[in-house]
């Protein structure tokens, strides 16, 4: 029971943190509830990435209480401004769902989608929390350099394993034994499936909104029936969360084309800041979103070119800076890519 109340604790600190960032940065009635914790929980988790990233450039020890008081301040402010702010909030009208009345076919195989997604996903958990930290890179760069930070308390200036290579997965590993209060190598996974699990509502719920209810089931099946979908799940591997970061940057891009709200630029671009920090090949990534991006701007004939290149610079300053920061101390410390 101490264990679950400790992994909550873990899991609720970033989600609540990036769920207030979500509210205050999204327009109101564009998320429903479940998604935009799903959009929280990377949020926080990339904001708490980078609170350790500074920490450890500044050598302060790593530990829950410094980790965790920056944090809890921040979500104070938030959380009291997002209640200062309720009465605006309020004031805005949600836009109507669609409605969708399948017929008695498409109940049925809705059904049986329910099974498919829901097996998937509890087979998914059993290989998380059955099998301790085992495959290659989950142990040689990932899992040993989160050992070292755990107990070291320091990022050691990078002389780590492999270390050029970005430090978000290793972090969020720490973080779930700081509040463990000790290194398990089952436990310490936990928030991989968790990752999965939010792309899989974030997913459904665009696919859903451009097409209908069946369209999203649909769109699930055809992401689990991907062996290695199922099996990055839970093995302790980076793919799965820069598969997060990179395919919720790229809808909360394509939600922009619909619906040009800042604040939709403002969170893709820190989710491709994220990214970066998943995997070395993210900086890669990051010019293909902006590339993306350029594309999308072009065929929006309704914005003036200033207007372009506000909302350029809106998506490119908070990802880039991500990405240039950890660049930049590695060039400092003399850290080859």
């Amino acid at each position: 029971m101490i264990n679950l109340l400790n992994i909550l604790a873990g899991v609720a600190i970033p989600l609540w943190l990036g769920y207030l960032l979500t509210t205050l940065l999204a327009p109101r009635g564009l998320f429903k509830t479940l998604p935009q914790l799903a959009i929280g929980y990377g949020l926080g988790i990339g904001v708490l990435s980078q609170v350790m990233l500074i920490l450890g450039i500044l050598e302060i020890p790593l530990n829950l209480h410094n980790i965790r008081l920056p944090l809890i301040c921040f979500i104070t402010l938030l959380t009291i401004y997002y209640y200062i702010k309720m009465r605006e909030l309020n004031s805005l009208q949600e836009k109507p769902a669609q409605s969708f009345n399948p017929s008695f076919p498409q109940q049925c195989l809705m059904f049986l989608m329910y099974l498919y997604i829901g097996y998937n996903i509890l087979f998914m958990l059993w290989r998380t929390f059955y099998f301790p930290i085992q495959h290659w890179d989950a142990i040689a760069t990932i899992g040993f350099k989160a050992k070292v930070i755990f107990f070291d308390q320091t990022i050691h200036r990078l002389n780590l394993p492999w270390g050029s290579y970005p430090l978000l997965v290793p972090f969020t590993e720490s973080w779930t034994a700081f509040n463990l209060g000790y290194w398990d190598d089952i436990l310490v996974k936990t928030p991989f499936p968790l990752f999965s699990i939010s792309f899989l509502i974030i997913q459904y719920s665009f696919v859903k909104n451009v097409t209908n209810k069946l369209g999203g089931m649909f769109s699930l099946c055809l992401t689990l029936s991907s062996s290695f979908y199922i099996i990055h799940s839970g093995i302790g591997y980076r793919e799965i969360v820069v598969c997060y970061y990179t395919c919720v940057s790229v809808i909360l891009l394509l939600m922009w084309n619909k619906n040009p709200h800042t604040g939709l630029l403002i969170l893709a671009s820190f989710f491709a800041g994220f990214m970066t920090f998943t995997k070395l090949e993210g900086t890669g990534y990051l010019f293909i979103l902006y590339v993306l991006f350029l594309f999308i701007l072009k065929r929006k004939k309704d914005l003036t070119f200033p207007d372009k290149t506000k909302h350029l610079v809106y998506f490119i300053l908070p990802g880039f800076s991500i990405c240039f920061i950890f660049h930049l101390y590695k060039y400092f410390i003399n850290v080859a890519n």
